[in-house]
């Protein structure tokens, strides 16, 4: 399958420990799709909104903070024609601001699939905790069958 008009963005900042789980996974992907735009990115709306428009599939990947879930685990939310993010993200206007003004700007992706991975450390420094580096390996295995469409 192509790999055309699919992008994947990776939201966060490597500066602020579990935070930078985003870019981390894109750096894990660089190898193993090859010709897939890969972005990492701050989360600001409109830049978001610049990455995806036009795509076939957008697959965004960042850190949540969910204290009903450990750190390190991670789920996956398609985002619909009335799907709502919960607010649980890192960023003071990100993703769920992103989606619903790219809603009503119609500029959505064709597909829209966000992974979030919970984090426990989001101060100041580098480096993931050990839960969320553990994620790494298994989340950039599941965006790589979202976008090679194996899964």
């Amino acid at each position: 399958m192509t790999t055309a008009g699919r992008l994947v963005i990776g939201v966060g900042n490597e500066y602020r420990c579990d935070d930078g789980v985003g870019p981390r996974v894109l750096a894990e992907l660089v190898r193993r799709l090859p010709g897939v735009r890969l972005c990492v990115t701050d989360g600001e709306p409109g830049r978001m909104l610049d990455l995806w428009t036009g795509a076939a599939l957008a697959v965004v990947v960042d850190a949540v903070r969910d204290p009903g879930r450990p750190p390190g685990s991670w789920f996956e939310v398609a985002v619909g024609g009335s799907a709502e993010l919960a607010a649980g993200g890192t960023h003071a206007a990100g993703l769920g601001t992103a989606v619903a003004l790219g809603r009503e700007l119609d500029r959505l992706p064709q597909r829209l699939v966000v992974l979030a991975v919970c984090g426990q450390d989001f101060g100041f420094g580098t480096g993931l905790s050990g839960p969320v580096d553990a994620a790494v390996r298994p989340v950039a295995d599941r965006v790589h069958e979202l976008v090679t469409g194996r899964g």
